[in-house]
């Protein structure tokens, strides 16, 4: 469709207030077959990149859209944009938040998320094993990076937590972590913070 191609290309809006009448769109072979009259395009933008078009046409009257109703349609048209926005924002969350559940289901290898302070919120089953500690104990909050991290590695852990902070990830390195019975396990660890905020992140352990 012609009017549509427009508006996509120049982000600008079309009326016709009388569409069978003398205008750049004439040829159109969607508006001869639907017998439009009036007809109304808005794009949708937000921060000037173009999120969708609204279309409206009317086949029984012309100059049906008048300046009153233009401006509210406008109004309507940049909200629309925003939730559309907003929809597509929630989606790529949602499949990012879906990828990372479906490596902590995988148990290839051990897996934990944190919080900043320390909190572990959720592990798979391959860390629990090789920690020796339970869901129950993830529930009650009896596991922490505190816990599992012995004196003389803290120095390393907290470093790591800078690189959080600057790039957003901890290449892996090798550290020691403390099982739930006392005994030392060696682990290779990698981190990456997975919100703006960094206020949480995956770590993978093998």
């Amino acid at each position: 469709m012609l009017v549509l191609e427009q508006v996509i290309l120049t982000k600008s809006r079309v009326i016709l207030d009388d569409a069978r009448g003398e205008n750049a769109f004439a040829e159109d072979e969607y508006i001869g077959r639907k017998q439009a009259r009036s007809l109304l395009c808005l794009p949708l933008l937000k921060q000037a990149e173009l999120i969708g078009v609204l279309y409206l046409e009317n086949s029984l009257a012309s100059h049906v859209f008048t300046p009153g109703r233009i401006a509210v349609l406008k109004l309507l048209a940049s909200q629309a944009a925003i939730a559309l926005e907003n929809a597509r924002l929630y989606g790529d969350v949602a499949e990012r938040e879906a990828k990372i559940r479906r490596l902590v289901d995988a148990n290839i290898i051990g897996i934990f998320i944190s919080s900043r302070k320390g909190e572990i919120i959720e592990a798979n089953d391959a860390f629990l094993k090789m920690m020796g500690y339970d869901r129950e104990d993830i529930a009650t909050g009896n596991m922490r990076l505190a816990d599992l991290t012995p004196p003389e590695w803290r120095a390393s852990a907290a470093r790591a937590l800078v690189g959080i902070d600057t790039t957003g990830a901890v290449q892996p390195y090798e550290e020691e972590y403390l099982r739930k019975d006392g005994s030392r396990v060696p682990v290779l660890i990698g981190s990456a913070a997975f919100d703006e905020q960094q206020d949480h992140g995956v770590c993978l352990r093998a």
